[in-house]
């Protein structure tokens, strides 16, 4: 009975030591895949924060082109891409302003296009200062040698495209 005793004492103690070892490595995976995660997450954040950063360089990148003081052939080539599409947005917006002139009791911001009361001072989504617009003398222009729009005599910056006159 004591043998018996013995080797069933023996076999449950492997059994228990087999149990520790599975629960040691499930541990060890566990941990593993946490850090895995952790990684990964750090990743997609660097990554994002890289494209944050990336985006303001290109927008810097394309207000120095306009305004002439780079003059790298490849990225202007690459930024008379951007010309056609700075135009599209630009008539589109006149044809937004144009349509809220038609709404009396409406004034469009110009910043984020909410509706906003004729006599409301900001804008109730933005809280930009809502001025009422300037008008144009459009007898004295020019056209932008980027985007070809229209410019007021006077101006520094094409109002279409942003690139520096002169």
């Amino acid at each position: 009975m004591i043998g018996l005793s013995n080797d069933l004492q023996s076999r449950l103690g492997e059994g228990v030591s087999m149990l520790k070892g599975g629960i040691e490595q499930r541990k060890q995976k566990l941990q593993n895949v946490q850090e895995l995660n952790r990684l990964k997450r750090s990743v997609e954040e660097n990554a994002i924060k890289k494209s944050q950063i990336l985006l303001e360089l290109g927008r810097l990148t394309y207000r120095k082109i306009r305004e002439g003081q780079i003059n790298d052939p490849d990225l202007v080539k690459q930024s008379s891409n951007l010309v056609s599409l700075d135009k599209l947005m630009y008539v589109d917006g006149k044809s937004i302003l144009e349509f809220s002139k038609t709404e009396s009791d409406q004034v469009v911001c110009p910043s984020c296009n909410a509706a906003n009361g004729k006599d409301d001072r900001f804008c109730g989504r933005c809280g930009l200062k809502l001025e009422p617009p300037k008008e144009v003398d459009l007898s004295n222009t020019t056209s932008c040698n980027q985007c070809e729009e229209l410019v007021p005599g006077g101006a520094r910056y094409c109002p279409c495209c942003g690139s520096k006159t002169s």
